[in-house]
């Protein structure tokens, strides 16, 4: 998949659900609005989630540059110096390129800030996607319990495409699965065009030709999609945008004369403390794909049922879940 794809050829056919999980404000603004919210990755509920891909692209990159520095130490006098006034130690010469390669992406993205909307796709789960996941109603329910708003994921795509033509992004939105930590997790098979673009940076920078920069594209756009292990059973799916920064479009207005406005950051407060967000959508005229609404497991079930059918009206599809599980108290 090339960076600049919204999402793969294959992925809303394998993928044709999103799922949504939230308490009835979050269901009463999504509809009212017709937006969803994207949330700074520094501030999701696994502070540490985007750093899950540093240590495992670092060992690849180690492999997959011992033959890109071996080319052009036989191939440039002025690499085989660097090496010898280096130490001459390749493999700790190599273990340092890949090592400081990664920091560099690391610290790009800290300069803009990625945000993302996250999805459970129950592609392969029966139960979960009639009924919903009881990990997702024990934590997005709320004391009263919650509602899954199942987007369709072939509608959403081209959604994401207006958003993207209407503000000015540093890269086009992405809708792609997670991918989690497992014992036969294969970065070079999820994550190989970010690893070839890499080598072909380093390529260009040990032999002085101009640098290619889709390597960096590739990073911010994967690094939000890499979580621990202990989410598997989520399934989920992302948005992941990027919003331009105010110093980069003045930039490019000056350049090129774009008249795009720069997507707005929002601040918040809530129970986990202070958030940022961008709005999708808001202002497009759009109206989100939800193909029905699941109303989750609570004591007041058929009250929660009423009040969503008034919110919804009658031509979006409501049902129930049949999961017996009781949220706590208030």
């Amino acid at each position: 998949m090339d960076f600049m794809e919204i999402a793969e050829s294959n992925f809303a056919p394998s993928h044709p659900e999103l799922h949504y999980y939230c308490d009835f404000g979050g269901l009463q603004g999504i509809f009212t609005n017709q937006t969803i919210w994207a949330t700074n990755y520094r501030q999701l509920n696994d502070r540490k989630e985007a750093e899950m891909l540093k240590a495992p692209l670092v060992t690849a990159l180690t492999s997959r540059f011992r033959s890109v520095v071996e080319d052009q130490q036989h191939a440039s006098p002025e690499v085989r110096r660097a090496i010898e006034d280096l130490g001459g130690n390749l493999d700790k010469i190599i273990s340092d390129l890949a090592r400081d390669l990664v920091n560099g992406y690391y610290q790009t993205a800290n300069d803009l800030d990625f945000y993302v909307a996250c999805f459970c796709t129950h592609a392969t789960k029966d139960y979960a996607r009639e009924h919903g996941l009881l990990s997702q109603w024990r934590g997005y329910g709320g004391a009263d319990g919650g509602f899954c708003i199942v987007f369709d994921t072939a509608a959403m795509i081209p959604m994401l495409q207006k958003e993207y033509e209407a503000h000015y992004w540093m890269l086009p939105p992405k809708l792609a699965l997670v991918h989690y930590a497992t014992r036969d997790f294969s970065i070079e098979d999820i994550f190989k065009p970010l690893l070839d673009e890499s080598g072909s940076l380093l390529t260009a920078l040990l032999s002085g030709a101009d640098l290619p920069r889709k390597a960096m594209g590739f990073f911010l756009l994967d690094a939000p999609l890499f979580k621990h292990q202990g989410f598997i059973e989520e399934s989920e799916a992302r948005i992941v945008v990027i919003p331009g920064t105010k110093r980069d479009y003045d930039n490019v207005v000056a350049e090129h004369g774009i008249d795009l406005p720069l997507k707005k950051i929002c601040d918040r407060t809530d129970a986990r403390g202070f958030r940022q967000h961008v709005v999708l959508f808001e202002g497009l005229e759009l109206k989100l794909p939800v193909k029905r609404v699941i109303v989750g497991p609570s004591r007041n079930q058929d009250a929660k049922f009423a009040n969503a059918r008034s919110l919804l009206g009658p031509d979006i599809s409501l049902v129930r879940s049949d999961t017996p599980f009781l949220p706590p108290p208030a």
